[in-house]
């Protein structure tokens, strides 16, 4: 009878301790696992897409009925960006107030906002505030624009990484462009570092704006900071349940 029963509290201790385990692995998934806020996709400018400073582009998105829809985001604003995932730099506002029904948005480039270069990117941001306070955005994929007579200055050619700033001598010289880099012009956006309208996301934030069209991936800083906590702290917490009713 004892044996029997040392058998039975044996087995619902293992099932015990094998559930907190999962539970914990799941939890610990469920803590690491992207939040993607859609809504606004970038379908132009492309990876394809080359423009002229001076000349007008067309900028189009689309919703891709992935959360928060586009109904939600509010009145977009454009903006014309360089930088990398870490620092971006924003260069020249392209609208305001834009419904996000529009769909498409037609934008002259300033040309003196900075080089000839393959490493301008569209970023849409919505008027909406998000649970976490921040407001939904959405970059394009890089693309290339010449004919223009600013530069950039140091912080931004650092950012972007050397020989990463200015077209290749031979597609410059077929656009026109020379390609060289010298002083941010006077007067442009990025003349100066402290005051160039620059943009830094959070730690817990990534960007995909090399990889493509598309809305960039938030990992929000309570999900981030306090599930992983959680998981392991509800986990121990059945380990040790399932340990004491081993004795």
């Amino acid at each position: 009878m004892l044996s029997s029963q040392s058998t039975r509290r044996s087995r619902a201790s293992a099932s015990l301790l094998t559930l907190a385990t999962l539970l914990s692995l799941c939890l610990l998934l469920a803590a690491f696992t992207p939040v993607v806020q859609a809504g606004v996709y970038i379908t132009a400018p492309d990876a394809k897409t080359k423009e002229k400073g001076g000349t007008s582009m067309d900028i189009a998105w689309r919703d891709d009925h992935k959360k928060p829809k586009l109904a939600n985001w509010g009145n977009l604003t454009i903006y014309l960006a360089t930088g990398s995932a870490s620092q971006q730099f924003m260069l020249q506002k392209l609208g305001s107030d834009i419904r996000p029904n529009a769909k498409s948005f037609k934008a002259k480039i300033n040309p003196g906002v900075g080089d000839s270069s393959n490493q301008y990117f569209i970023r849409i941001v919505g008027s909406s505030a998000l649970s976490d306070g921040s407001h939904p955005e959405s970059f394009s994929a890089r693309f290339s624009l010449s004919k223009m007579t600013g530069k950039f200055n140091s912080t931004i050619q650092s950012s972007l990484g050397k020989g990463a700033s200015s077209l290749s001598s031979s597609s410059a010289a077929g656009a026109g462009a020379s390609g060289t880099k010298t002083s941010p012009a006077a007067g442009s956006p990025s003349a100066n570092a402290t005051t160039a309208s620059t943009y830094k996301p959070a730690a817990a934030v990534t960007s995909t704006l090399a990889g493509g069209a598309g809305p960039r991936v938030r990992l929000g800083a309570v999900q981030t900071v306090l599930m992983p906590w959680l998981a392991t702290v509800l986990g121990l917490a059945m380990s040790l349940a399932a340990g004491v009713a081993l004795l």
